[in-house]
């Protein structure tokens, strides 16, 4: 059986030996969600309402997020963009609607297709339209689905969305696995469109039809839980019992096609993070975007003199903690030590 790759991946890059030091920029480019999930690890803010009256969005503009993806080429020389972490991801930036938002995604996607940078995209699904899967398509863009359940009552429930929102996503998702086609390139097959599984004692048995779902035509690849943030204030639900965090652990790596996490290399390490730098809504500097409070730990980018000074800080922090405390590479936010990652900044 050919092994599945999804373009853009670390395990993609590794492919023709370009995975490098800094390859990535993680970006939070969003402060504002259209859902409210009950998995969500972040403390980001929710909901839309007053968006047609008020400007909201991050403390960055979007241009200001376009000058720091040309200073993280100039300077690091990145290949790529990983965009997920803090809220829906296609509504960057500020504006007064979803349309300024979906307008401010558009030109940073463009900014990145011309200058080269490749973009891994994760969203919840809902502001894929056929106009918009049409033009993430023709940018290269690899797309992430965030889908927890193929049955709507336990879509809605996990996901605390509107009553339209799963029906529109599977509209939306349909559309999208006819547009994005698999390549083969060296015996392996190349996906660019992957469904994103949050593994949960809610949907623990539905892993199996979800991944059958996909097929041969979609990449599966499912995670088990952060603890942190929302999840962790919806423990009892979400993890039925302490017991069940370890049968989530071996679901995931027996049935991700990418035998781990999205960002999981050949050795098991976080691409995402050993790879590249992560930068927050606010300019800060993150360990990952998934975890916006290592911000106190690095400080922002206008503290930095360059771009390879905030990564070496980084790495430097991350170093000091894997010497101190092993098994943490696969992802140091699920990692049972990771509340000892502060001791390693100082």
């Amino acid at each position: 059986m050919k092994e599945k790759l999804l373009k853009f991946t670390p395990k993609y890059y590794e492919l023709s030996g370009s995975l490098n030091r800094a390859t990535y920029l993680g970006l939070n480019i969003s402060d504002i969600c259209n859902y409210n999930c009950l998995k969500c690890c972040q403390e980001a803010p929710k909901g839309l309402e007053n968006r047609l009256s008020t400007e909201r969005g991050t403390e960055l503009s979007i241009d200001e997020f376009i000058d720091i993806i040309s200073t993280a080429q100039d300077e690091l020389g990145i290949q790529a963009l990983f965009i997920a972490g803090r809220g829906e991801t296609l509504l960057p930036g500020k504006g007064k609607s979803e349309q300024d938002f979906l307008e401010n995604y558009k030109k940073l996607v463009n900014f990145a297709h011309k200058k080269g940078i490749h973009i891994i995209q994760f969203t919840n699904g809902y502001y894929l339209t056929k106009e918009m899967v049409d033009f993430l398509a023709n940018k290269d863009v690899s797309l992430v689905m965030s889908i927890d359940s193929l049955d709507e009552k336990d879509y809605l429930y996990l996901c605390g969305s509107s009553d339209d929102s799963f029906q529109r996503v599977m509209d939306n998702l349909q559309y999208a696995r006819q547009k994005f086609q698999v390549e083969e390139e060296d015996n392996k097959k190349i996906y660019r469109l992957a469904i994103n599984m949050a593994v949960s004692h809610p949907n623990f048995e539905e892993v199996e039809k979800l991944k059958d779902f996909c097929g041969e035509d979609i990449m599966f690849i499912c995670n088990y839980p952060i603890i942190k943030g929302d999840f962790e204030k919806n423990m009892e639900e979400m993890h039925g019992s302490e017991n069940n965090y370890e049968s989530f652990k071996k679901k995931v790596f027996d049935t991700s096609d990418n035998k781990g996490f999205s960002g999981t290399r050949s050795d098991g390490k976080c691409g995402y993070i050993f790879n590249g730098l992560s930068i927050d809504t606010n300019g800060n500097v993150l360990l990952c975007p998934y975890d916006i409070s290592t911000g106190k730990l690095f400080g922002n980018v206008k503290d930095y003199n360059n771009l390879e000074e905030a990564l070496n800080n980084v790495k430097e922090a991350m170093d000091k903690h894997n010497k101190k405390y092993s098994g943490c590479e696969m992802c140091f936010l699920r990692d049972k030590d990771y509340g000892n990652f502060p001791n390693a900044v100082h």
